[in-house]
């Protein structure tokens, strides 16, 4: 009796063996996913990237090889959630008036995601940086079908234990399962901490694998972190764009001054089908113009190729760059001038005023004795 249960459970074995190569056969035949289509994007930013930072991994030096290096890349607010909203919207500072712990993207402005899910595209963003600038309830989020906000800090430590993974290699690993579950366009935003962008390197390894030829920008935040360093030094920033069909062996560096909200109009360009002029940035009509009407400082920095001009607008007080001439002061006071006009218009459009009544009311009587505002 128990040689032939023996026998029977071999001839099931057998059984089960053959069932199951031929169905793996017939799986490897069965054609794989229809052919991936449609614009697609991926926006890779770091909480602060100072210029100059060499790449740490092999899909980032590829990424470099073949992309587009803007040298002059500035920030328009050296507060992280202030420059991610103008990344996002290409906004000024002065427009959004967003802050890390403080007020967060105006409802009112219309998102990159927001634009790419017009387009019907799929929109997912993965954030393992800083929850005070990114985290549930910083506007960040609108336009997003996915939106992983960092976890806190206690969520984080415990993930890691688990998964032998700290936020940022979570991040990138599942922004890689992502892209390969994508058969249509596509927008990713990918937000790493500062020091930890090789995290990217799964979903750029993706990208490569499926022979997407998408639209990928890189840039820090900021350069150094808030509080760290001269405002040079936290605004000077990293740009790096790779348009589809960029030949690596043809890297290419722009040495003009550009403000990072200009990414916006460049991504939504693409993600409305709209290649033409990628992967370049177009030059601003204007300098760069950075600095916030913040709760915590108020100020105005003007960058043109020749001169760098900064007022404290809380108390009038400016400085010139060593490089200026003083009759680059005059000029740069009418740049001041037209930007903050230009700020209020876009707010006016947007229903909401430049100024927040009470909360600004000394930064407005300062303004108005500067001649910025009526």
């Amino acid at each position: 009796m128990a040689g032939k249960t023996a026998l029977k459970r071999i001839a099931l074995a057998a059984a089960l063996a053959v069932a199951g190569g031929t169905w793996l056969a017939q799986r490897r035949t069965l054609p794989g996913p229809g052919p991936v289509q449609g614009p697609c994007a991926l926006l890779l930013t770091s909480s602060a990237l100072a210029s100059g930072t060499p790449a740490s991994a092999g899909a980032l030096e590829a990424l470099r090889a073949g992309a587009t290096r803007y040298l002059w890349a500035w920030a328009s607010e050296r507060d992280e959630r202030a420059s991610l909203a103008s990344i996002l919207t290409g906004e000024t500072a002065f427009v959004h008036r967003a802050e890390s712990a403080g007020a967060p993207v105006p409802g009112a402005l219309v998102t990159l995601a927001e634009r790419a899910a017009e387009q019907g595209l799929a929109t997912a963003a993965l954030v393992a940086a800083s929850r005070e600038a990114a985290g549930p309830g910083s506007g960040l989020e609108q336009g997003f079908e996915r939106y992983d906000a960092p976890a806190g800090a206690c969520i984080a430590r415990l993930r890691a234990l688990l998964t032998g993974r700290d936020p940022a290699q979570h991040a990138g690993r599942a922004a890689a399962r992502w892209l390969e579950r994508q058969r249509g366009g596509f927008f990713l935003w990918l937000h790493l901490p500062q020091g930890r962008e090789a995290a990217a390197a799964p979903a750029l390894e993706a990208l490569r694998e499926q022979g997407r030829e998408c639209l990928v920008v890189m840039a820090g935040a900021r350069g150094a972190p808030d509080g760290v360093g001269p405002d040079d030094a936290a605004l000077h920033t990293e740009l790096w764009v790779r348009g589809p069909g960029t030949d690596p062996r043809s890297p290419a560096s722009v040495a003009t001054p550009v403000p990072l909200a200009a990414v916006a109009g460049t991504l939504s360009a693409h993600l409305g089908g709209n290649a033409s002029a990628l992967p370049s940035l177009a030059a601003p009509a204007h300098p760069v113009i950075s600095g916030s009407l913040g709760a915590a400082r108020s100020w105005i920095r003007v960058l043109d190729p020749h001169c760098s001009y900064t007022r404290n607008l809380a108390d009038g007080s400016e400085s010139l760059g060593k490089q200026c001439a003083p009759r680059d002061l005059d000029r740069a006071r009418q740049h001041a001038r037209e930007a903050l006009a230009a700020a209020a218009a876009r707010r006016a459009e947007l229903g909401v005023a430049l100024l927040d009544g009470g909360p600004d009311a000394e930064l407005e009587r300062q303004l108005r004795a500067l001649g910025y505002v009526d």
